[in-house]
């Protein structure tokens, strides 16, 4: 299924995306790919699916929507453990240790100052009241 994907996109491409970028990719893409398919709004979505109704859609859509209905943590609790398993299972110890200093300090400080600039231009860019 999806590693076949990679392994082909790898030896097209000669990019090699981690396996959770390339999740993340394949759902924006999938996501992306529903909304325009319904020709809605993403901020009134809801009103688009109200209009539309189930019954004039197709099976991609109703797939989608099932999913949707599908709580996060749900998905959360399937989906991070093969994700963090396959992080940690080519996780060179040497390596590791090596930078592991500069790791913590990225992982700390790091997020925080990240997480302050997207929220500032996340403000200055989009139109919140």
């Amino acid at each position: 299924g999806a590693n076949k994907g990679l392994k082909v996109l790898w030896e097209a491409t000669g990019i090699r995306l981690p396996y959770s970028i390339a999740l993340y990719s394949f759902g924006m893409i999938l996501g992306c790919c529903f909304y325009s398919s319904l020709h809605c709004d993403p901020h009134s979505f809801t009103d688009c699916l109200q209009t539309n109704g189930i019954g004039s859609i197709g099976q991609f859509q109703e797939s989608m929507l099932m999913w949707m209905r599908i709580p996060g943590q749900l998905i959360l609790f399937l989906f991070l453990p093969p994700l963090i398993y396959e992080g940690s299972a080519y996780t060179n110890v040497y390596k590791f240790s090596k930078h592991f200093l500069g790791a913590l300090i990225l992982a700390g400080p790091g997020v925080i100052v990240q997480m302050l600039l997207i929220a500032l231009t996340a403000r200055n860019l989009f139109p919140y009241g």
